[in-house]
């Protein structure tokens, strides 16, 4: 019935919808999704919390999850300047019109 060239494809199309499907942004994560449509696809995730230096362990974990999401990919992070910059992805752009 199924060799295994196909239902290794089958499965990874599962894979990939059952992810797509599932993953759905919290309400921190859809605004910083919106205001990156807004702003051209990339920025500050620490600007767009109002996050000062003390709180950039908070806004890196969250930034991280949401690369492992795919949602954006972390593109530069910076104690110092208080810097975690973000790219949507696809994926984000699409989960952003929820």
């Amino acid at each position: 019935m199924f060799n295994d060239t196909k239902l290794q494809y089958l499965l990874l199309s599962i894979n990939e919808a059952v992810k797509t499907c599932i993953l759905i942004p919290t309400k921190t994560q859809l605004d910083i999704l919106k205001h990156l449509v807004k702003t051209g696809g990339t920025g500050n995730v620490m600007e767009f919390l109002k996050y000062n230096a003390s709180e950039f362990q908070k806004g890196f974990d969250l930034a991280n999850e949401m690369q492992n999401m795919d949602f954006v990919k972390l593109l530069y992070s910076n104690f110092n300047k208080n810097l975690i910059v973000v790219e949507l992805t696809l994926l984000g752009r699409s989960k952003s019109m929820l």
